[in-house]
């Protein structure tokens, strides 16, 4: 029952968050850390965790990329948290951080509060998601293109370093990432570095199979006479999709860094290990 991400820059153990720790939720941009980091428009589908990890007090800030998620990620957060404490929670606490949820509270639609939050989006309803609230300039076909270049670039020297740290977990099976854990029985019999080693490179997959066909859907994109609306939406849209694909290649670079990292762990406490032993035999 633990929550865990990915951090080229700390060991795994640092990166899990046990939901019987959690302490708080904070809804919107709260912690004074946040305030100059975080983009005003995107305030209202954020959040911090406020959790004990090893006696000491940690705070994990979270941005959704809609508001439905944002609203089922903090509902289910308070809802585990206060299981495991055994601690009842009221609909209003469960709920009170959701638009939703209050805009039918505030209609005295109170029988209707609850089903609006779990409900699918309505067909024909626009969803919003997290690059519709970032204003961005609308780049030209050939921009786009050049982007696509340069991420088919980047993803084939991540290629490189995605097979070398995999290979080392391969060759390496004292290299474990001590504090991850497997969230469900089926995995469960999957060690920890294998299960980080998989999504890795389904991670990577996906990438380079979103970039091609973000590339044949701009090839296939064409700007005809008095649709230049529909021409500038398609143009946005695949922008957005290259935008994310450059967020899940960080995501893959901070798990490559996590791995080499917890790499050189391993051999300082083999070194470690063996120092002692070397003296021993000497004498």
């Amino acid at each position: 029952h633990r929550i865990i991400w990915y951090s080229g820059n700390k060991p795994a153990e640092d990166t899990v968050m046990d939901l019987k720790n959690v302490e708080n939720v904070w809804v919107g941009v709260q912690d004074p850390a946040l305030i100059k980091n975080t983009l005003p428009m995107l305030s209202h589908i954020t959040f911090s965790v406020v959790y004990k990890l090893k006696g000491k007090e940690k705070r994990l800030h979270l941005t959704c990329k809609d508001e439905p998620e944002f609203d089922l990620w903090v509902c289910g957060i308070k809802a585990l948290s206060y299981h495991f404490k055994g601690i009842p929670i009221s609909k209003l606490d469960l709920l009170g951080h959701s638009r939703t949820f209050n805009h039918y509270i505030e209609n005295k639609q109170v029988g209707e509060s609850t089903k609006a939050f779990f409900e699918e989006e309505k067909e024909g309803k626009t969803k919003k998601a997290l690059e519709d609230y970032i204003i961005r300039k609308v780049r030209s076909k050939d921009e786009i293109k050049q982007s696509y270049k340069k991420i088919a670039q980047r993803l084939a020297g991540l290629q490189d370093d995605v097979d070398e740290a995999t290979e080392s977990i391969n060759l390496d099976p004292e290299s474990k990432m001590e504090g991850y854990k497997v969230l469900t029985a089926k995995e469960s019999e999957a060690d920890d570095s294998t299960q980080l080693k998989n999504r890795m490179n389904e991670l990577l997959e996906m990438c380079i199979k979103n970039n091609n066909k973000v590339l044949s859907d701009l090839e296939a994109t064409h700007e005809e006479e008095g649709k230049d609306l529909e021409y500038e939406q398609k143009i946005k849209s695949l922008d957005a999709k290259l935008w994310k694909i450059e967020i899940d290649i960080e995501n893959i670079a901070d798990m490559v860094k996590r791995i080499n990292l917890q790499g050189d762990v391993t051999w300082k406490e083999k070194f470690k290990n063996w120092f002692p032993k070397i003296f021993q035999h000497s004498n």
